[in-house]
C-alpha cells in the first residue's frame, strides 16, 4: 500500500487553482505521464498514467471518477486499472482540498494506493521517491497553469517612474517636494572690472630693434661647447686643405707633359 500526504504551495487565488485542479481536461497536463482517454455517460473518465521505477517504465490504465464540493473546494477521486500487461492490479482513492494561504493557495491532498500482483513490491519499494518527484512536478506545472489564466498583477509604469527619479536616502516628506519660487534663486553678481596691476609686463615690442633690446642676453658658452666647437673647426679645414692638394694633384697628372719643360716630338718636328 502506497500513502500519499502532500501539499502544494500555488501563488495564485483559491479560486484559480480550484478551477484548474478540479477539471480533469486541464490537470492532466499538470500530472506527469499522465492522458487523458474517453469520458464515459456517468461521469468517469479513462485516464493513463506512465510512472518510471528506476531503470523500468510501467504504465497503468484507469477508470477514474471524480466527486466535487464546488462550496467548500474539495474533491474526490477514486480509479480503479491494471497495468498494460494486466499481471499488476491497482486501486486507490484520493481527496483534495483547497484553501486560501496569504496572497495565493495551498492544496492538500491525501490519498491511498493499493497494488496487487507482479509489480507490487517493485512499486511499493520505489513509491516514495516517485511521489516526491511527481508532487514536485505537479505543483511547478500547476502554478504555471494558473498563472496564465490570472496574471500577476503590473503596478502603472508611471508610479515606478516616480519612485525610480527620487534619488537614494532623499526625504519622502511633502516639504522636500515643494518647489522653491523662483524669486528666492540666487541671481549670480555681475563680475568686477579688471585693474592692471602696477606691476604689470608692458606690450610686446612692435620693431625689430625693440625685439633685439628686450630679448634676453645670451647665455656664456660653457668651456664643452668651444671645445667642440674648435674641433669642428679644425676638422672644416682640414677637409679643404685635402681638397686643394687633390684638385692640384690631378692637374699635374693631366698637364704633366707641358710643365716638365719636355718639348713634345710633334713640336719638334721629329720624325720616327
Amino acid at each position: 500500500m502506497i500513502t500519499i500526504n502532500e501539499r502544494v504551495q500555488v501563488p495564485s487565488p483559491p479560486d484559480v487553482v480550484w478551477s484548474v485542479i478540479s477539471d480533469p481536461s486541464k490537470v492532466v497536463g499538470c500530472i506527469e505521464g499522465s492522458e487523458l482517454r474517453e469520458h464515459h455517460d456517468d461521469g468517469s473518465f479513462d485516464a493513463l498514467l506512465a510512472v518510471k521505477f528506476a531503470a523500468i517504465k510501467v504504465k497503468f490504465g484507469a477508470r477514474a471518477s471524480l466527486d466535487l464540493d464546488e462550496e467548500q473546494r474539495i474533491g474526490r477521486l477514486e480509479a480503479t486499472g491494471s497495468d498494460s500487461r494486466g499481471s499488476t492490479r491497482v486501486g486507490g482513492h484520493a481527496q483534495f482540498v483547497v484553501q486560501p494561504e496569504g496572497a495565493g493557495s495551498v492544496v492538500d491532498i491525501d490519498g491511498v494506493i493499493e497494488l496487487n500482483g507482479q509489480l507490487a513490491s517493485l512499486v511499493t519499494t520505489g513509491a516514495t521517491v516517485v511521489v516526491t518527484r511527481m508532487t514536485r512536478t505537479f505543483a511547478a506545472r500547476l502554478a504555471a497553469v494558473c498563472a496564465e489564466l490570472d496574471p500577476p498583477t503590473v503596478p502603472p509604469a508611471g508610479s515606478a517612474a516616480v519612485h525610480s527619479a527620487a534619488p537614494v536616502g532623499a526625504s519622502a516628506s511633502p516639504a522636500s517636494a515643494t518647489p522653491v519660487p523662483a524669486s528666492a534663486t540666487p541671481v549670480p553678481a555681475a563680475p568686477s572690472p579688471v585693474t592692471p596691476a602696477d606691476d604689470a609686463p608692458a606690450s610686446a615690442p612692435t620693431s625689430t630693434k625693440d625685439r633685439v633690446a628686450a630679448a634676453p642676453a645670451a647665455a656664456p658658452e660653457s668651456f664643452t661647447h668651444k671645445v667642440f666647437t674648435a674641433v669642428l673647426e679644425g676638422i672644416r679645414r682640414t677637409v679643404q686643405l685635402a681638397r686643394h692638394r687633390l684638385q692640384a694633384l690631378n692637374h699635374r697628372r693631366r698637364h704633366g707633359g707641358q710643365t716638365s719643360g719636355q718639348p713634345s716630338r710633334q713640336h719638334t718636328g721629329e720624325r720616327t
